[in-house]
């Protein structure tokens, strides 16, 4: 801080330095972003394996064209045993890494409300593409789960008023609990009957899937990793500074964060905003 005299008040004036502004932790960017794009290539080659692909096959009249090895590609990724290892562990580390997010954020709750006016757009958008082509609405998807997860976090704050220990000890209960139930619908099923009759977004099931088709990501057990984080958050960032050495290329990270925005206009158009749409120009490409 520096002293400096103002000629024209005739008084001391005290500079004040700027204050100094936190970057970004890079690398929960840059995690972020890159399983973003994972998800939305995931997504990609599933819905042209389960929609787009069949079609494209039956039109092609077994003649080989692009569309017709896109569809092979597809549909081999789809059904190679590495992916039913790769999906959950892609899953589990993008919402663990939302969970890392909350002590950077300075209100959670609008973030969760801001989480939940995005997931009632989405509903309403799928809800009339349902109308159009059944199989197409999002009732609970990675938006609602999200939000349903930052919400309850939120309320959690304001319980302790932010106390970081108690905070602590909350989220890892509940994460012990959530993971609990998850284990015990696995190898009890009817437990996992009452529990889906009791609400469908708390687990996965043939009959709650086909309540939110478009998407669907139920409390258990993908919230559980969420808690786990957003508890040990304050600590493992307790400076709120990265952790790494070595920065990312502005570039790149800058396009990383972008690919958030894309992933909401994935959540519309992946799945059935445009389907129908887009279902009809393929096919007059395959027919040509």
């Amino acid at each position: 801080m520096t002293d400096s005299y103002d000629f024209m008040t005739d008084v001391d004036v005290v500079q004040k330095p700027a204050a100094k502004k936190l970057g970004r932790i890079w690398e929960l960017d840059f995690i972020r972003g890159f399983l973003i794009l994972l998800m939305l290539i995931d997504h990609l080659l599933m819905t042209v394996d389960y929609f787009y692909g069949p079609e494209w096959l039956r039109l092609s009249h077994g003649a080989t064209n692009g569309f017709t090895r896109f569809y092979a590609a597809a549909e081999f990724y789809m059904n190679h045993p590495a992916r039913e290892v790769i999906h959950p562990i892609v899953v589990f580390t993008f919402i663990t890494l939302c969970g890392l997010s909350t002590g950077f954020s300075r209100n959670n709750m609008k973030r969760a409300c801001t989480l939940a006016l995005i997931s009632i757009g989405i509903t309403t958008a799928t809800a009339i593409a349902d109308s159009f082509v059944p199989g197409m609405i999002i009732r609970f998807g990675i938006i609602h789960l999200l939000a349903t997860c930052v919400a309850t976090w939120a309320v959690i704050e304001l319980i302790t008023r932010h106390n970081k220990f108690l905070n602590f000890l909350l989220g890892i209960a509940l994460g012990f609990v959530i993971a609990g139930l998850s284990i015990r619908c696995a190898y009890d099923l009817d437990f996992q009957s009452k529990v889906a009759s009791d609400a469908f977004v708390f687990v996965f099931t043939d009959g709650t899937f086909a309540l939110s088709p478009g998407d669907f990501w139920p409390i258990l057990p993908y919230s559980g990793m969420f808690f786990f984080a957003a508890a040990i958050s304050p600590y493992l960032y307790c400076d709120k500074k990265t952790l790494c050495f070595h920065r990312c290329n502005a570039g790149t990270c800058k396009l990383l964060r972008f690919s958030r925005m894309a992933f909401f206009g994935y959540v519309l158009i992946q799945n059935g905003l445009f389907k129908d749409f887009l279902h009809e120009k393929t096919t007059a490409f395959t027919v040509v």
